[in-house]
């Protein structure tokens, strides 16, 4: 090979090669990226397809809904199911009981179930996981304007999980779960408070709880502490520590006029924000639901004899209120 008058030796060919390729080499991992967009050693990566909206159910469907007992899932309990459509305007009732609906193009597959008992709460947890391929989620609304929450469990059909032959109205069997309400709940009787005199003194009153059987449940929305103290004399609640939480001086309030301390319950970590529901389950502790107060107490005097009175407000499953009839606990010198 000649290159301006000068002869290229194979030598110098081979010499040529080795230098290009060792360039190629260096350079690889630029050159990849020039070409590719994509930095050297890292995987092509594989387009995310996108997902394909199953098609809106649209017509008549036939609704089964099985009622069982929260704690013994093998034995019936009393829940209707009401049915519920959600427009623009508000809630619209479609009917209750086991029945037919035929959804319509405007609900885009989307119905509402309401389990309800006078005497029975619903089990969300166990209503979601048991019905989990039609239903998405719960809401919680005051569709009649009572003041309290309803449980609106939102179901999602279907062409892909409402099927049936040609011809034929297709039905679903779905299960609701409740827990019974205890409606003679009350409190133990703790013993009557002594000693207290002119100096300071911390006392703690136990209170419990007391259920009429295991397998029941009670929500419980508020708590209220009464005294007949007078100013001259120092009775304060300080802190109760409680199967619902524990509460500081900070979360208690205090209501000269009524001379009462009061605790709503604030459960925002709560799947319903207004009420915790307690539930006393075979095998547990009898004594579970516990309600420490820590009373700070000072006399003016000796022969000094005062109260305090403890309640707790409850939600019935109706949303009708419940009061768990008053305990006293006398505090004197």
């Amino acid at each position: 090979m000649v290159l301006r008058g000068r002869t290229i030796s194979r030598r110098d060919v081979a010499i040529i090669f080795i230098v290009v390729g060792l360039l190629v080499v260096a350079l690889y991992p630029q050159l990849y990226q020039l070409v590719t967009k994509q930095p050297y050693g890292v995987p092509t990566p594989t387009p995310t397809p996108t997902p394909t909206l199953a098609e809106a159910y649209v017509g008549p469907v036939k609704f089964v809904c099985y009622t069982r007992n929260a704690f013994k899932t093998e034995n019936a309990l009393a829940l209707t199911p009401s049915w519920y459509r959600k427009t623009e305007t508000g809630w619209f009732s479609i009917g209750s009981g086991n029945m037919t609906v035929t959804l319509q193009t405007g609900d885009k597959g989307v119905l509402y179930l309401m389990p309800y008992a006078a005497a029975n709460y619903v089990k969300d947890s166990l209503v979601k996981e048991a019905n989990k391929e039609y239903i998405t989620g719960v809401e919680y609304v005051d569709i009649d304007d009572d003041g309290y929450l309803e449980h609106m469990f939102k179901m999602v059909l279907t062409k892909d999980n409402v099927k049936s032959p040609a011809g034929t109205t297709p039905e679903l069997s779905l299960i609701a779960y409740g827990i019974p309400f205890d409606s003679t709940l009350k409190w133990n009787t703790p013993s009557n408070i002594t000693s207290i005199g002119t100096a300071p003194v911390d006392k703690y009153i136990n209170w419990k709880m007391v259920w009429s059987a295991v397998d029941k449940g009670a929500k419980v929305l508020r708590l209220k502490f009464v005294t007949n103290a007078t100013d001259n004399d120092e009775i304060d609640l300080v802190l109760l520590d409680s199967v619902l939480a524990k509460y500081g001086s900070d979360k208690i309030d205090w209501e000269g006029v009524n001379k009462q301390w009061v605790i709503d319950l604030d459960l925002e970590e709560e799947s319903e924000a207004y009420a915790k529901l307690l539930e006393y389950k075979e095998g547990m502790n009898d004594a579970f639901a516990y309600f420490t107060a820590k009373i700070h107490c000072t006399f003016s005097t000796t022969n000094k004899c005062y109260y305090i009175d403890v309640t707790a407000i409850s939600i019935k499953p109706d949303n009708s209120l419940y009061t768990v009839p008053v305990n006293r606990v006398t505090l004197k010198s």
